[in-house]
Order: C-alpha cells, then sequence, then structure tokens
C-alpha cells in the first residue's frame, strides 16, 4: 500500500511540480514563491520579474531591485521554462490587478530567449520598468527583434539601463526615460557585507561561464589548467565555482574572502567590485566589457590567442596594486531609479 501511495505521488509531481520546483531551486522557495502570489495578487502595488532563481547572479540582481524601489510585492520569472506560469499571472494581473507596476531586472534580459515574455508583457498593457538591464549581444545567441525592443522602450515607464550598448538601441523619443546605472546587485552585496565579517584568504577564485567561453571558442580546460596554475605561482589555492545555485550567501562570501577573482561571468566581477576584491575579466561578450568600461577600473582581457599570456599579466598586475570599490555615488544612482519608480507609482 505505501509503495503504492509513494508511487502515485511520484509521478503526479514529476508530471506537475518537478520542472517547477527545478526552476525555483527548492521546494521551500517554490513554497514562498506560491504563498506571495496567491496573498498578493489581488493588492499588490508592484511585481518583480526576473530570469531565474537557480542563478545566483540573477537572484542578486533582483534582490537589489527589491532593495532599491523598498515596496513589498510577489514574484514572476521570465524564464522559457516558466512560460505557462507567467503568461498565467500576466492574465490574472490584467483582469483583477490591471493598476499594478511590474518592475523588470536585472540581468541581460533583453535578449532572444525572453521574447515571449516581453511579447506577453506588452500585450498585457501593464504598466512596467525596466532596472538594471541590458541586452546580451555574441556570436550564437538570438536578439530581440528590433520591433518588439522598440515596443518595449517605448511603453515603459522607465528605462533603469546598464550600459552604453544597451541605451544606443533606445530610439530618441524615448531617451528621456532613460538613466544608465549600475547593476543593481551592488546595492544589496554592499549592504550585506556591511552586517557580515568576512576574513580574506589566500585564495585565488575562478568563476567560469562554461557555455560562453565555449562560444567564444576557449579551451576550457587549458583556461582551468592555468588560472590554477597561476594560483600556485602566487602562492593562492585555487577556487572554482560556475554560480549556478542559489544560495547567494556562499557567493558574497565566496569573492569577499578570496585574494584575487578572475571571472567570465558578470556577476563574479560585480561581486567583487561591489566587496573591493581584486578582479580580472575574461570579455566572451559585450555585457561583461561594457560593464567593466562603463562602471570600474578593473582588468579585462579577450577570449583571444592572448588569453593566457594576457592573463597572467593581468593576475601579475592585481596583485601588486591596490584595491578599488563601488563609490557611493554609484549606488545612489540605482537608488534614484527605485525612487522614480516610487514617484510614479504615488
Amino acid at each position: 500500500m505505501l509503495n503504492k501511495i509513494t508511487s502515485g505521488l511520484r509521478w503526479r509531481y514529476e508530471l506537475y511540480l518537478s520542472e517547477y520546483i527545478d526552476l525555483f531551486g527548492s521546494v521551500s522557495y517554490f513554497v514562498q514563491f506560491g504563498l506571495a502570489w496567491f496573498k498578493n495578487r489581488h493588492s499588490a502595488t508592484v511585481i518583480y520579474v526576473f530570469a531565474n532563481k537557480r542563478n545566483v547572479g540573477d537572484y542578486l540582481s533582483h534582490q537589489g531591485v527589491q532593495q532599491i524601489v523598498n515596496i513589498p510585492g510577489p514574484m514572476m520569472l521570465c524564464t522559457p521554462v516558466g512560460q505557462k506560469l507567467y503568461h498565467y499571472q500576466l492574465s490574472y494581473l490584467r483582469q483583477h490587478n490591471p493598476s499594478c507596476h511590474v518592475v523588470i531586472g536585472g540581468g541581460g534580459l533583453l535578449q532572444g530567449v525572453f521574447s515571449d515574455f516581453w511579447q506577453a508583457l506588452v500585450d498585457s498593457k501593464l504598466s512596467y520598468s525596466l532596472v538594471g538591464v541590458g541586452v546580451n549581444r555574441m556570436p550564437g545567441r538570438p536578439e530581440l527583434a528590433p520591433e518588439l525592443l522598440h515596443a518595449i522602450f517605448t511603453h515603459a515607464t522607465a528605462l533603469g539601463l546598464r550600459d552604453p550598448m544597451t541605451v544606443e538601441l533606445v530610439q530618441p523619443e524615448c531617451q528621456s526615460k532613460v538613466r544608465l546605472h549600475t547593476c543593481p546587485a551592488h546595492n544589496f552585496v554592499v549592504e550585506y557585507i556591511n552586517r557580515v565579517t568576512i576574513k580574506v584568504k589566500p585564495a585565488l577564485l575562478h568563476m567560469l561561464h562554461e557555455a560562453d567561453l565555449r562560444l567564444a571558442k576557449v579551451d576550457i580546460d587549458a583556461l582551468k589548467d592555468h588560472v590554477q596554475s597561476l594560483a600556485h605561482k602566487h602562492g593562492l589555492t585555487y577556487v572554482e565555482s560556475n554560480n549556478m545555485h542559489n544560495d547567494f550567501s556562499t557567493a558574497i562570501a565566496q569573492v569577499a574572502s578570496s585574494q584575487v577573482v578572475v571571472s567570465s561571468r558578470l556577476h563574479g566581477c560585480i561581486m567583487s567590485y561591489a566587496t573591493g576584491r581584486p578582479c580580472i575579466g575574461i570579455a566572451c561578450d559585450e555585457k561583461l566589457s561594457q560593464y567593466i568600461q562603463t562602471h570600474t577600473q578593473l582588468l579585462c582581457v579577450q577570449p583571444n590567442d592572448g588569453l593566457l599570456d594576457n592573463l597572467a599579466m593581468a593576475v601579475d598586475k592585481v596583485m601588486q596594486g591596490p584595491t578599488q570599490q563601488i563609490t557611493t555615488a554609484q549606488l545612489t544612482n540605482s537608488q534614484a531609479v527605485g525612487q522614480a519608480i516610487n514617484e510614479h507609482i504615488s
């Protein structure tokens, strides 16, 4: 009898819940998400949208957006895996809570993989703003159709954008809505590390975005071996992470406790700059190089034939140079986007 009950529960879980549990990263967060939605769907002033709970970088950006807007509200995930769910949520809001304001960000959400979400949002006629959002532009990744991008900018209330590459795509008549600012994850990380004590260890953290490295035709095994040898050269322990988990406290502590960080992931660079740790970015795509050039003075190397040699010189340089950290002015600039959204809502 017990086996029969267990078997029945298992196939129902696999059929109806497994993809969502995987999407949310844990059963507890899935329950938290559901309870927040059903409790607040009728009355929420703000609905927060981000991509994926299982990517700690996306989740940090979402936490930062919530912090600077500072209005409680339920969440929506715009990843294609959650397509049925966000279509239901948008439809429900349009019918039962049409005055709510949808806040999207941060992250590289202006890319082709999210086309269905953006079209559904524009079609919903709900008011919305972008915070810390940008494009992802690199060979092999689909881009949003120009007409959809135009519609997104046209109907948005505020456009908080993370880099000049994205700002340049905004049509002239919408430029007055634009504020160029750093990713809101900085705000969250800075506030978090001010509440905890983290001791720096003799470690080199290598944070990898293997999909982007492959698209950039980097030999990943050779890169790992080389970075490991650089760690040993400088008497550091080699630590490796892909950032694909949902424990933001571990991710922040891992970066903040490292003596130096090498990252092909944007949020590896963001956490480094927020915590004041030396970092070298490997710019497999324009979003990472745009971030470094626009908002920081971090070192950046290109994934070309000179990658390994240039990376060795960069590590030598940051080991000898002063650290740098995000400024109060940069954090305040991001907070201004949240204030603009609050003014619209009030």
